[in-house]
């Protein structure tokens, strides 16, 4: 396969060389950027790359206001507001796996808060595009509940009685991927757990409705 340089872009030029890369070194990968994940995540990581890079921009778009008119429906479903817009931004992201993001926690667009999902990632599954929304959304619930909601979830964290879902050992993150998990029903939890995150997340929202 003869590939033109000229008519690649950077990043589909480094995905052809990821690929590379891989099929050169198999199991023993040489850079950090793929440390801490195992070939099959790396290749899963690749295929969403490829199948990005190749769709047309108008379908990437049409796609991720399909998700998010998705995660509004789920959210009302919820009994929830969903005051999120999803929007593409072009960086790779810090994990090579990584989807999306968000971090201007206090700041509205057009009477939304943006939720961002890496423009080489765009087209990674439907399951895992809603569970990045909603692991965002968490993120806006942790920023904005208040203090005195949050200590109890410390105590349960230390005590081995929260569920541990990220490989980080931080509990902002595995308190955003809980939340992410219960919305999508994808765990359960016991029913005094339950109702301490609903409490957080009804507090927050509140607040978020004020800004």
């Amino acid at each position: 396969m003869i590939l033109k340089i000229s008519y690649l872009n950077f990043n589909r030029l480094e995905t052809y060389l990821d690929v590379l890369i891989i099929v050169l070194f198999g199991e023993n990968l040489p850079f950090k950027r793929f440390a801490g994940l195992s070939k099959e995540e790396i290749l899963k990581g690749l295929k969403y790359r490829l199948i990005t890079y190749l769709t047309p921009y108008s379908k990437k778009i049409l796609y991720l206001r399909k998700m998010e008119s998705k995660a509004e429906t789920i959210a009302k479903n919820k009994q929830i507001s969903f005051p999120f817009r999803v929007r593409i931004i072009y960086e790779k992201g810090k994990s090579f796996v990584s989807i999306g993001f968000s971090y201007d926690y206090s700041k509205k667009t057009d009477g939304k808060f943006d939720i961002y999902i890496y423009s080489t990632l765009v087209m990674a599954p439907e399951e895992d595009i809603l569970k990045t929304i909603f692991h965002e959304y968490g993120h806006f619930i942790y920023y904005h509940a208040p203090t005195k909601t949050l200590i109890p979830f410390g105590g349960l964290y230390f005590n081995n009685k929260f569920p541990k879902l990220t490989p980080t050992n931080d509990f902002v993150e595995d308190f955003c991927e809980l939340f992410a998990y219960l919305i999508l029903d994808l765990r359960k939890v016991d029913d005094i757990l339950l109702k301490q995150i609903e409490t957080a997340r009804n507090e927050a929202l509140l607040i978020m409705e004020k800004i």
